[in-house]
């Protein structure tokens, strides 16, 4: 038999992050620096998971994909001067990568708003 989450478990999840706003915000500003700067190895399941808390993030604040946007020309400027003093490093192609998925990321939530016009 399966299971499905109810909607009183999704409510209570929502409120726990809600509740906690500030300090998942927090988190994930923060993993994203550590992801960037501090660890060299490649990881997909971190890469996705901090990508899952940057939409919850999303939900919880409103974000939009002018927020979206807005995250990912500030990871575009300091990519610059990343690939300027460091050229060919780890962290400029992270950095790269975080700013693919952020402009993925801005362009569904554009849809998404386009669609509900």
């Amino acid at each position: 038999m399966r299971k499905y989450i109810s909607t009183i478990q999704v409510t209570h999840f929502f409120n726990f992050i809600h509740r906690y706003r500030v300090a998942t915000l927090f988190f994930f500003i923060i993993g994203i620096t550590v992801d960037i700067f501090f660890i060299h190895a490649p990881s997909d399941i971190r890469l996705f998971l901090l990508l899952l808390l940057w939409l919850i993030n999303s939900k919880v604040y409103g974000f939009n994909s002018t927020t979206t946007f807005k995250i990912t020309f500030i990871y575009l400027v300091i990519l610059l001067f990343l690939f300027i003093f460091f050229r060919n490093s780890y962290m400029s192609e992270r950095m790269a990568t975080w700013i693919y998925l952020f402009l993925t990321v801005g362009i569904i939530q554009q849809f998404k708003k386009l669609a509900h016009r």
